[in-house]
């Protein structure tokens, strides 16, 4: 394979969250990447939250009314969230697994009328791998910075609300090859990237203002490198996050068998 050795100009090259990752046992993220390996486990809640859905708090009872209910109408939130993610780069004659850590802000998820949701946010995503087989080593290291856009909609069971979405992520990607069978070979070269896939988020309220969740991912077009006789491209990127925030506003509305009508901003812990 005939590659040519470019100059990095990398916006997100190569750690900015180290610092915050320190902070965390590695240990921790290793235990993590466990639950990666069956994402059968977005299916499932997904599917208990249909189960459930006959019971959701999206009309919950006034006390003392059997016909008054509450619907949200706005409920804005903003979260951080840390955790482990994984990947696996894929070329004509390679095949390495991808290990790494994963930032993300999220400054404006809105659930709003009819329970759907939308986000916006930026992610910093940092993997690397290597493979030793055929005399030769290969040597993988991606990094991506985005600004997320996602879409979906909520499920309110009383103590946890579950959030499946789509995701929408544009932004730079760098990606660095190395390959060392006798001579050395590598290439680090950064590239405009339009990663999407499916997003479940699950939020526990465990005050009137603060929250925190679980976010679970497996995301597609991550990045892809083009060499002189062929392509690599990273696939597979799954992420598991603890995530920790606040609800920066509340707006429901209240409805009667009569059709009666109201709406403003209600204490849902108060009523």
């Amino acid at each position: 394979m005939q590659l040519n050795t470019l100059p990095s100009a990398s916006i997100c090259h190569r750690d900015p969250p180290a610092i915050l990752m320190r902070t965390v046992p590695r240990g921790a993220w290793k235990q993590s990447r466990g639950y990666l390996t069956n994402f059968g486990l977005l299916c499932t809640v997904a599917i208990m939250a249909l189960l459930f859905w006959g019971n959701s708090a999206q009309a919950i009872s006034l006390a003392g009314s059997k016909t008054a209910r509450i619907i949200p109408q706005e409920d804005v939130r903003r979260f951080i969230g840390i955790g482990p993610t994984t990947g696996q780069y894929v070329d004509a004659g390679r095949n390495v697994d991808l290990e790494g850590e994963a930032v993300e802000l999220t400054f404006w998820h809105r659930r709003g009328s009819w329970n759907f949701t939308q986000s916006l946010g930026i992610s910093y995503y940092q993997m690397d791998g290597s493979r030793a087989a055929a005399g030769e080593t290969t040597t993988v290291d991606y990094s991506r910075l985005t600004l997320n856009g996602s879409l979906g909609y909520a499920f309110d069971l009383g103590f946890v609300d579950i959030h499946p979405q789509y995701m929408v992520g544009l932004g730079e990607g760098n990606f660095g090859y190395k390959n060392e069978n006798g001579a050395t070979q590598e290439i680090d070269i950064s590239n405009a990237i339009m990663v999407t896939g499916p997003q479940l988020l699950l939020h526990f309220d465990f005050s009137k203002s603060y929250f925190f969740g679980i976010k679970i991912a497996d995301y597609g077009n991550v990045g892809s490198v083009k060499f002189e006789d062929g392509d690599g491209e990273v696939q597979q990127n799954r992420v598991f996050m603890l995530t920790f925030g606040y609800r920066v506003q509340r707006s429901y509305s209240v409805f009667s068998k009569n059709r009666s009508h109201h709406s403003g901003i209600i204490d849902w812990f108060g009523y």
